[in-house]
């Protein structure tokens, strides 16, 4: 994996998350449509980070807190990637 910066990705990648963020678009339906192979760590690292918000629905239902540190790493996420 090199560092490469994939405009294209990141933007459909920023896309999807920001749907998944305002409950448009679940987890498991943005991991089905993320852009694979973009040779860009961002959106491979936010890709692998969807797996656990798909998988600790359990957990933020019973710890408010890790809800919300979960929520706040994606909107960061978001922000790098629209930068």
């Amino acid at each position: 994996m090199n560092n490469e910066v994939n405009k294209e990705a990141r933007r459909s990648a920023g896309d999807l998350l920001q749907s998944v963020l305002e409950g448009n678009v679940s987890a498991a339906e943005a991991i089905e449509k993320w852009p694979l192979d973009s040779n860009d760590k961002l959106v491979d690292r936010v890709y692998g980070l969807l797996y656990h918000l798909r998988d600790d629905e359990d957990i933020r239902s019973k710890d408010k807190r890790y809800a919300d540190w979960q929520f706040n790493e994606f909107r960061s996420l978001l922000e790098d990637l629209r930068r």
